[in-house]
């Protein structure tokens, strides 16, 4: 029986590789604003056949847990559905394409902005997510002075608690 070397490492895997369509499309849903956005969604939807958008919506559906009113017909408000959900969590229904639908679905986005500059700098881009940005802080959300201590008679009021009667009595 031959004996296995301690200091060899096992073989790593390759990196799964990202579709050239769909690393484009993740690409649009990052710089694009989101009006062309939606935009491109509805024209997108509208080149797509019904049991296509049905995949699409229940995608949308399960990973927004919104839009349980929506049809496969309501193109506008499905493509509204997609734009607010990856420009609010970037990759929450990029995630899910895995299925043809949805590869179908950013094809379709791909080819209607094919004419416009929406893909300019995509030649140089490095693949990133950009960084989030931060919420737009004010100034009363947080105390600005020091913390004030209270005497340990006043922490004691505050979760002394009364104690019930018992619900059944001993017999």
């Amino acid at each position: 029986m031959p004996l296995k070397n301690p200091f060899r490492r096992p073989p790593e895997e390759p990196e799964p590789v990202e579709p050239p369509h769909l690393r484009a499309y993740r690409y649009l849903l990052r710089t694009a604003p989101p009006e062309q956005l939606d935009k491109l969604h509805r024209d997108a939807l509208r080149s797509l056949d019904p049991a296509v958008r049905g995949i699409v919506l229940r995608t949308v559906q399960e990973r927004l847990l919104s839009g349980r009113d929506v049809t496969v017909d309501d193109i506008r408000q499905l493509a509204r559905l997609i734009t607010a959900g990856e420009v609010r969590t970037p990759g929450i229904l990029l995630s899910a394409f895995g299925d043809v639908a949805h590869e179908r679905l950013a094809r379709a986005v791909l080819r209607q902005a094919e004419g416009s500059d929406l893909l300019d700098a995509y030649d140089t881009w490095d693949g990133a997510e950009p960084a989030m940005p931060a919420p737009p802080t004010t100034a009363t959300s947080a105390p600005t002075g020091p913390a004030v201590s209270s005497s340990p008679a006043e922490e004691q009021g505050r979760t002394r608690r009364t104690r019930r009667a018992p619900l059944l009595e001993e017999a």
